[in-house]
């Protein structure tokens, strides 16, 4: 059984308008955060390989993308990458940032997509 269409009209109105009270009640001053590191592919053996690097703050409901390196692809071994965004605070009654950086590469013995996520410590939104 589906919803009917009033429902989804009901939810089309409703969705945008709690996007906007979250906005008015919860405003903070946004959080700058960076990441930086040197890729490096254990599997290099002078061909091209590519990758993926998505910088995100992990949330209940859905997740806050801060900054991504698009797909690129190298031949060289190494690859330094720097990313940077803004977040301006947190989940619903979450007082701690839970950052992830999420890897797609093909840097494997046979050139498979592998998926690596990095879990960062937790932070505190705000610091006193």
């Amino acid at each position: 059984m589906s919803a009917s269409p009033v429902v989804y009209s009901l939810l089309a109105v409703l969705l945008p308008l709690v996007n906007v009270l979250e906005a008015a009640v919860w405003e903070v001053d946004p959080t700058f955060v960076s990441a930086s590191g040197v890729l490096t592919c254990e599997h290099y053996h002078e061909r091209e390989w590519c990758f993926r690097i998505v910088l995100l703050e992990i949330d209940t409901f859905s997740n806050d993308l801060i900054d991504e390196y698009g797909a690129k692809c190298t031949e060289s071994e190494t690859f330094n990458y720097h990313l940077s965004g803004r977040v301006y605070g947190d989940g619903f009654k979450d007082n701690f940032y839970e950052f992830q950086l999420w890897l797609y590469h093909n840097c494997s013995e046979h050139g498979s997509i592998r998926k690596q996520i990095h879990q960062f410590d937790e932070e505190p939104v705000s610091k006193k």
